[in-house]
């Protein structure tokens, strides 16, 4: 449930800064606008940013915390075993 909810966070700050790039490259709102328009394009990339970079570092966290909690179960498969090998 929480990864799922990480993930999502990270999709949503991703479509964010897509979002933030697309207007300031491709429209004229920091003209028309001008400081309003350039304030609100960075608000949305920074937000953005905000969503996508902590969900990047709890998932890579929960992902190396499922990486040694199946090497610590080879582990003893393997001593269970006797040396034989584990595929």
């Amino acid at each position: 449930m929480l990864t799922n909810l990480l993930k999502g966070c990270l999709l949503v700050g991703v479509l964010l800064i897509i979002i933030g790039v697309i207007l300031m490259a491709f429209t004229d709102v920091t003209v028309t606008m001008g400081m309003n328009g350039i304030l609100m394009v960075s608000l949305i990339i920074g937000l953005g940013l905000l969503l996508s970079i902590p969900s990047k570092i709890v998932l890579t966290l929960l992902y190396l915390q499922k990486k040694n909690k199946i090497r610590r179960i080879q582990a003893r498969v393997k001593s269970k075993l006797g040396g034989l090998p584990v595929f």
